[in-house]
């Protein structure tokens, strides 16, 4: 085993998800750790969780890569009386480093949101909304938009996207016997995305979760609404992640959580 430093990683998870392209409201990049510290087990996860924190600790792994910061937001007071306080406290004291590239991987190139208008099919892809950064490239920038090869069904759409994701239970408004052939994309929280989806002129808006409201807005504006679930449009990432950095670091174990699943269950 060859050991690395995480600085490294850092770099290589940088070229790909330009920090810089994180939103100002996001906590990003190294969390937890010593940039020059050796890494030579790196687990990937959607959210730090106890349980996350626990197999980290028995698989010693000596990086935790999370899409969702840990933490977020400002501590102070750091103790084990609190949850969080605790997986904290538990990650420094076993030298386990905590990186988070979330909203920068969203808006990558090829970034979740990316990644996903790609299972949909979706052709002549652009961001929904147009880069503030000059110096970005085309596909670089929050959500995405683009066209489906043809005109399909709504319900026909409900369907592939029950396919790309393996999902059975989707939530959804719309008419299923409507045509559709733009889409908008954006993965997690993305329901205030809704507007700019339909000032592009959006058939459909696939999103990850949606308040109650979205949904109505959606169904008073006519739009196609497509709920994957938070978990399911967001986690397929991180798995995809790990490979990358398996194949780029042949001498490293990477792996994705194998405890990590959808804290939301469904009955069918």
């Amino acid at each position: 085993m060859t050991e690395m430093s995480l600085s490294t990683v850092m770099e290589f998870l940088e070229e790909r998800y330009p920090l810089r392209l994180a939103e100002e409201w996001d906590n990003v990049g190294l969390l937890i750790g010593d940039p020059e510290q050796s890494v030579e087990r790196i687990m990937t996860c959607l959210t730090i969780t106890p349980l996350i924190c626990r197999e980290a600790i028995e698989e010693k792994a000596d990086l935790i890569i999370s899409h969702h910061p840990f933490p977020f937001h400002a501590i102070k007071r750091l103790t084990t009386e609190t949850v969080r306080g605790r997986m904290i406290w538990d990650i420094v004291t076993e030298k386990i480093a905590v990186y988070s590239p979330h909203t920068a991987h969203d808006s990558a190139p090829d970034g979740i949101n990316q990644q996903i208008a790609k299972r949909l099919g979706l052709q002549q892809i652009t961001t929904l909304y147009e880069d503030k950064n000059e110096k970005a490239v085309s596909n670089e920038g929050t959500g995405r938009f683009g066209m489906l090869p043809e005109p399909i069904l709504f319900g026909e759409l409900l369907e592939k996207t029950q396919e790309a994701f393996n999902q059975q239970v989707i939530p959804y408004i719309g008419d299923p016997e409507k045509s559709v052939r733009t889409v908008a994309v954006g993965c997690g929280s993305a329901g205030s995305f809704l507007e700019q989806a339909i000032l592009r002129g959006a058939d459909a808006f696939l999103l990850g979760e949606s308040k109650y409201h979205t949904f109505l807005e959606a169904q008073f504006n006519g739009i196609g609404l497509i709920v994957t679930g938070h978990y399911i449009s967001e986690r397929f990432a991180m798995e995809r992640m790990a490979e990358l950095i398996q194949t780029k670091f042949s001498d490293l174990t990477v792996w994705a959580s194998e405890v990590e699943t959808d804290p939301i269950k469904y009955l069918i």
